[in-house]
C-alpha cells in the first residue's frame, strides 16, 4: 500500500490518470484485506467517516432532483474517490507509522520540486521562441487593466508568471500553489526534528524556493494563506524562544513580500486589481476584471438560491444550469463564460441545500478542531489552507482537488500516530479537551 500511495502522490501534479490508477491499487488491496466487521466498527465510531459517507449519499439522493441525469452522474463520478479514499485509508487494518507517512509526503515534495523545474524550463523555452520571433505570445491578462498599469514592463514577467508558468506541467496555478503551500507546511513541521544544521539550512532554502514560486504563480488565495502560515510559524518560534529560526522566517517572509511587490503580475493580481474593483454587481453587465468576475459569480450563486430547495438544493449536477438561468434573468455575464460559483461552500449549498452545506463544513471543520486541540500542526495547516481555498475555488468539483483533499486528509487524520487510538465520535468531540 505504501508504494501505491507514493506513486499516487508522485503523479498528482502531473497526471490524474496515473494517480487514479495508483489509488485503485490501494482500494483493491483494502478490499482483499477482508475483516469487514472491523471496518464497519471503525465507521461506527468515526464521526468524520460518517459525515463523509452521509455527504456522498446525499449527492446520490440529489440525482432524484436533477434535471440533467447524465450530468448529475458525471458530477457524482468525480466524487467517488471523495468517499472511497477516506473509507479505505481510515478502516484499513494496515497502520502506517510516522516514517512511512513521512516517506509518502517527501515523495510528494520531490514531485512538486520536479514540477517547478519543468515549469521554469518550459517558460524559458517559450520565452526564447517568442523573443526570436518564432512563436507568438498570447497574454492572458489582455482584457484586464494590467497593460495600462504596466505598459513599460517586460513581457518576460508574464511569461514566467501565473498560467504561463504553470503551463509547463499543464496544471492550474492555484492548485499548484496549493500543493507547494502544503509542502511548505510539511517542511516547517519537520524542521524542529532535524539535528544537522546543513539539513535545516537546506529545508529553509527549499521553503524559500517554494514561497518564491508561489509568488510567481500569483494565486491570491494561496498567497494570503501562506502569509497567515508564515505569521503563525513566526509566533510559535518566538514563543518557543527559537530566535535563529524566527529570524530565518522573518527573512523568508521579507523576500516573499518583496517579490510580491516586485513582480508586476503578482502585484496586479493580489493588490492592484482588487483596488480597481468596485465589487458592486449590477444587472446587464459583462464583467472582465478577474476579481469582479468572481464576485459576480458569487452574486449569481446567492440569487440562484431563491429558486432552489433549501434542504436538498437544485439537485446533483444542476448547479451550472441554475447559474445560467439566473444569469439570463439578470443579464450578468463574464468574458470567460463561466457559470461555476468558484466557491465550494456556495456550490454545495446550491447543489445539495443546507443539508449538504452543513455536512461539507463538518468535513472540513472536524479535522481542524481535532488538529488544534491535539496540537497536530501538520494536519492543522493542511486543513486551514484547503478550507481557505474553498472560498475562491470549487475545489471538490475537480479531480485534483478531490484526490488532494481526500488522500492527505485521510493520511493525516486516520494514519498519523497521535490519532490512531482516538475514537472520533460525538462524545469524543464534546470531551476532547478532558
Amino acid at each position: 500500500m505504501v508504494a501505491a500511495l507514493m506513486l499516487s502522490v508522485a503523479a498528482l501534479p502531473f497526471s490524474i490518470t496515473v494517480c487514479h490508477g495508483a489509488i485503485i491499487i490501494v482500494i483493491i488491496s483494502w478490499i482483499f484485506e477482508g475483516q469487514w466487521q472491523n471496518k464497519l466498527s471503525v465507521i461506527k465510531h468515526s464521526l468524520l467517516l460518517q459525515v463523509i459517507i452521509a455527504l456522498f449519499f446525499l449527492q446520490v439522493l440529489g440525482l432524484a432532483f436533477s434535471d440533467n441525469l447524465p450530468l448529475g452522474l458525471f458530477a457524482l463520478e468525480k466524487k467517488i474517490f471523495f468517499l472511497l479514499i477516506p473509507v479505505a485509508i481510515g478502516t484499513t487494518s494496515l497502520k502506517l507509522n510516522r516514517k512511512e507517512i513521512k516517506l509518502v509526503l517527501i515523495t510528494f515534495i520531490i514531485s512538486c520540486f520536479v514540477g517547478t523545474l519543468l515549469c521554469v524550463l518550459h517558460a524559458w523555452e517559450e520565452t526564447t521562441l517568442v523573443m526570436a520571433g518564432v512563436a507568438q505570445f498570447k497574454p492572458y491578462l489582455s482584457t484586464s487593466s494590467y497593460h495600462d498599469l504596466h505598459a513599460f514592463e517586460s513581457e518576460r514577467w508574464l511569461m514566467f508568471s501565473y498560467r504561463s508558468l504553470s503551463q509547463g506541467i499543464a496544471i492550474h496555478p492555484t492548485f499548484f500553489s496549493l500543493f507547494l503551500a502544503f509542502s511548505i507546511i510539511f517542511l516547517f513541521h519537520e524542521l524542529p526534528h532535524l539535528k544537522s544544521q546543513i539539513s535545516r539550512g537546506a529545508v529553509l532554502m527549499l521553503v524559500l524556493y517554494f514561497a518564491v514560486f508561489i509568488v510567481f504563480l500569483a494565486s491570491r488565495i494561496v498567497i494570503l494563506g501562506l502569509s497567515v502560515i508564515f505569521t503563525f510559524v513566526l509566533i510559535r518560534t518566538l514563543l518557543n524562544k527559537q530566535k535563529l529560526l524566527a529570524f530565518m522566517v522573518v527573512i523568508i517572509s521579507a523576500v516573499f513580500a518583496f517579490l510580491l511587490f516586485l513582480n508586476p503580475v503578482s502585484r496586479y493580481r493580489s493588490l492592484e486589481e482588487i483596488n480597481l474593483s468596485t465589487f458592486e454587481i449590477q444587472p446587464g453587465n459583462n464583467y472582465k476584471n478577474a476579481a469582479q468576475i468572481r464576485v459576480s459569480l458569487w452574486w449569481l450563486a446567492f440569487m440562484s438560491l431563491h429558486d432552489s430547495h433549501p434542504l436538498v438544493g437544485t439537485g446533483t449536477g444542476d448547479v451550472h444550469s441554475a447559474m445560467v438561468r439566473t444569469s439570463n434573468q439578470y443579464q450578468i455575464t463574464n468574458i470567460i463564460n463561466s457559470f461555476d460559483p468558484h466557491n465550494q461552500y456556495l456550490y454545495t449549498l446550491l447543489g445539495n441545500g443546507y443539508s449538504g452545506f452543513i455536512l461539507l463544513v463538518l468535513c472540513l471543520a472536524l479535522p481542524l478542531y481535532f488538529a488544534w486541540i491535539q496540537q497536530e500542526y501538520l494536519l492543522l495547516g493542511f486543513s486551514f489552507i484547503f478550507s481557505l481555498l474553498c472560498f475562491t475555488e470549487s475545489a471538490l468539483e475537480l479531480q485534483k482537488g478531490v484526490v488532494f483533499y481526500s488522500l492527505f486528509s485521510a493520511l493525516l487524520f486516520f494514519q498519523l500516530n497521535s490519532f490512531q487510538k482516538i475514537s472520533f465520535n460525538l462524545r469524543s468531540l464534546i470531551h476532547a479537551r478532558d
